[in-house]
């Protein structure tokens, strides 16, 4: 029985509209291979004497931000005060930067390819819960993280059932340095896992003894740890909330479209049956609305197919009776052709 570890973390985009909790599951005999694929990504940044003195940990905003505000040296400089494994950047110009920025993604890219892992998650579109639920009914904020975790864990269930597996869930601290509580966000997290594992949490379709038998742990850490596993998965999660849909972008970057080919699709073959949207990447809420559209457009085909089964029948049936008044004149024809034979035959003798 093989061994896996879904590595996860959450991820809300720039303007608060798209919520995810996603990840990946690697093979327990690969994490060694990702460890060093992590490593290799560092080096895009650090030196190596560096990386052995200080385990710095990769995070896919600090990058972004600095990438992003590179050209501005003096915001720069604020910004990597609060980061300074960063430090080494301050001297470099915009263009190396960017040229940094962009050879991590290539290293990711290359990381995705080789330790074969299958990517994990759900994503929630906020404006569409607020929309379907309406401003009045106030949701919290949390009740995202444990649907989104809640659809997470159910697929990985599936899929260490359906490759024989037993697993576990790494994933980053959730906790303020401060936040060591009953009520705070890792005590909570891991009640909840409990009590999916336990089948008091409502699961849609894997039952409680399937939960039971192929996911063992939640194991946190906190985010100053070098997991390499949940460095890839903050990379991944990030991208997911930046991306919105992984079906419905056509400018997706090479990263993202590394994703999209990752993504769990049921134990079946992509070519039999595209399930990456349920299995893979889950997007709540369903868009009831679209769903409706979809639906009103199926019944307006079925009608204007049921129109064109009709009108074929109708002219099968004329076809049919022309056919039918055809052979009547050929049966006729052949009657009349012989009563002009017989008269001329008569007539002939007559003669005679």
């Amino acid at each position: 029985m093989e061994e896996y570890t879904l590595y996860l973390d959450e991820s809300k985009n720039s303007d608060k509209t798209c919520f995810a909790v996603s990840g990946i599951i690697i093979k327990n005999s690969n994490i060694p291979q990702l460890n060093t694929a992590i490593s290799e990504v560092k080096q895009c940044i650090w030196d190596d004497g560096y990386i052995e003195k200080y385990n710095p940990v990769l995070h896919c905003v600090e990058l972004t931000t600095i990438k992003n505000c590179c050209w501005n040296k003096k915001y720069l400089s604020s910004y990597i005060k609060h980061y300074p494994h960063y430090s080494a950047l301050l001297s470099e110009d915009s263009a190396t930067i960017k040229k940094m920025y962009h050879n991590v993604y290539g290293k990711l890219c290359k990381a995705l390819k080789e330790i074969n892992g299958t990517i994990i998650g759900c994503s929630i579109d906020i404006n569409k819960f607020n929309y379907i639920y309406g401003e009045k009914f106030k949701i919290d904020s949390e009740l995202f993280f444990e649907v989104a975790m809640q659809e997470t864990i159910e697929n990985y269930a599936h899929f260490l059932y359906m490759n024989n597996g037993i697993g576990s869930i790494v994933y980053e601290s959730r906790n303020d340095e401060n936040s060591k509580t009953d009520r705070s966000p890792d005590f909570k997290m891991y009640n909840n896992f409990c009590k999916i594992k336990s089948g008091n949490k409502g699961i849609s379709f894997i039952n409680q003894d399937m939960m039971a038998k192929t996911i063992r742990y939640l194991n946190i850490f906190s985010k100053q740890e070098d997991i390499a596993g949940l460095q890839l998965a903050d990379f991944i999660a990030y991208n997911t909330t930046a991306v919105k849909s992984f079906f419905e972008n056509n400018n997706k970057t090479e990263f993202q479209s590394k994703i999209t080919d990752r993504l769990y699709n049921g134990s079946i073959e992509i070519e039999e049956k595209d399930l990456r949207s349920y299995f893979g990447m889950k997007y709540l809420p369903y868009d009831f609305e679209y769903l409706k559209e979809l639906e009103n457009e199926r019944l307006r085909l079925k009608r204007a197919l049921d129109s064109v089964k009709n009108e074929k029948n109708k002219i099968l049936e004329k076809n049919k009776n022309l056919s039918n008044a055809k052979n009547k004149l050929v049966e006729e024809n052949e009657k009349l052709k012989k009563q002009i034979q017989e008269l001329t035959e008569i007539k002939a003798n007559q003669n005679e």
